[in-house]
């Protein structure tokens, strides 16, 4: 498996870091960033990512590491280029929160709240192209379909159980973690069809890299008395898993996929 690009997530703490999938060595693209956490990491362009700290919503420019704030959000979920719109959580006060779209350019003026009342760690929003989504806000809750254009909201039959976490655009399919098997699982969009990939239990997914229809995901190890993540790669085409690292604990959501080296000029 011969994988070319490179995954950019925050390393050390208070850096960007890229990751080239063909060498496997990490080059700093940002380093002293005046965080060393954040909630959500976003692609924009090739120079712009969007990243949620303290409930402040900022853009960073991997070229120049230049920041600013662009307004308010607890986390980072999505973002649809095609209609340039964030799709983020973000709450005024108390627990529970809210899922919200909005236009990145004005977010205070643009702001709608698409479903409330509900609790961060159980919400999974999934970019299907540049102005769809599916999400899910509650284990069991069901899963729907959002489109961004139109703002109809569609219940996906079949899929209760599936918590969404990547999208596979070769095949129009959606990657699925079953709530209480952790069975990885391929659906189709508008149908309860289901495939189990049966060699991919108790893993977490962290990225879908169309260019080789390959997931980028993490899995549990026991090494010296203690447990490690290592980094692998799945082949949908060949189902071969290969390891990529060791050690590796990227995480969905706080990882982005370049075909290029982000930051160079």
């Amino acid at each position: 498996m011969d994988l070319s690009g490179s995954l950019l997530f925050q390393g050390g703490g208070n850096a960007l870091v890229a990751l080239n999938l063909h060498g496997l060595t990490d080059v700093v693209v940002v380093d002293k960033l005046p965080f060393s956490f954040t909630e959500g990491l976003v692609k924009k362009s090739e120079d712009i990512v969007v990243v949620a700290v303290a409930s402040d919503l900022i853009e960073i420019s991997l070229t120049s590491g230049k920041m600013k704030q662009v307004g308010k959000a607890d986390f980072v979920k999505a973002y649809l280029s095609e209609m340039d719109t964030l799709l983020y959580l973000y709450s005024e006060r108390g627990p529970r929160i809210g899922l919200y779209e909005a236009k990145l350019n004005d977010l205070a003026g643009t702001a709608k709240q698409i479903v409330g009342g509900i609790s961060a760690d159980e919400v999974s929003v999934v970019p299907v192209s540049g102005h769809e989504a599916v999400f899910t806000t509650a284990r069991h809750g069901g899963l729907w379909h959002y489109d961004v254009k139109s703002k109809a909201l569609q219940h996906i039959k079949g899929g209760d159980d599936c918590l969404p976490v990547l999208y596979r655009s070769a095949a129009g399919q959606l990657v699925c973690i079953d709530w209480e098997t952790r069975q990885c699982s391929l659906m189709e969009m508008h149908g309860p069809n289901r495939v189990a990939l049966e060699k991919l239990r108790h893993i977490s997914p962290v990225l879908y890299i169309a260019k080789h229809d390959v997931m980028v995901y993490t899995k549990m190890a026991t090494w010296s008395l203690s447990e490690r993540r290592d980094l692998y790669a799945y082949d949908f085409k060949t189902g071969e898993s290969k390891l990529l690292l060791k050690s590796e604990g990227l995480r969905y959501g706080q990882t982005i996929y370049f075909e290029t080296m982000p930051g160079s000029k």
